[in-house]
């Protein structure tokens, strides 16, 4: 299971960033070919932020590149068989600084992998193993 998780939505267009992701999985997959199957990666959705760049200088502008990578990533993991991880983190679970999780809220990012690696592990054991 390998997570990618993206950060670079502040400062590029999301077709860069899903082309870059495209590429990444590619060479992954030449370099390990047992990461072709449908669990063996799983990308997070981007979380919101509302914390403007020099390149996306408004919250609606940063948030809408946000979206339209969240929407296209749904088409890409069609398309090259990985999942998609939602920790379903909300506007209100942001600081005060709008880019990080709050403190109160930290514990969604670890429980989320750990829930996502129990699916994985209960889909994956037998029956006559559970």
């Amino acid at each position: 299971m390998f997570l990618i998780g993206s950060n670079s939505l502040r400062k590029f267009s999301a077709s860069i960033v899903l082309n870059q992701i495209q590429h990444i999985i590619s060479n992954l997959r030449q370099q390990h070919p047992h990461l072709t199957k449908k669990d063996s990666i799983g990308i997070v959705k981007t979380f919101p932020c509302f914390k403007f760049s020099h390149y996306f200088p408004t919250p609606e502008l940063l948030q809408h590149n946000i979206n339209i990578f969240n929407e296209q990533l749904y088409f890409l993991a069609t398309n090259l068989n990985f999942r998609i991880v939602d920790f379903a983190i909300q506007p209100y679970h942001l600081s005060i600084d709008q880019l990080h999780i709050d403190n109160y809220y930290s514990n969604l990012v670890p429980n989320n992998i750990f829930n996502y690696f129990d699916r994985l592990i209960s889909n994956s054991t037998p029956p006559s193993q559970q």
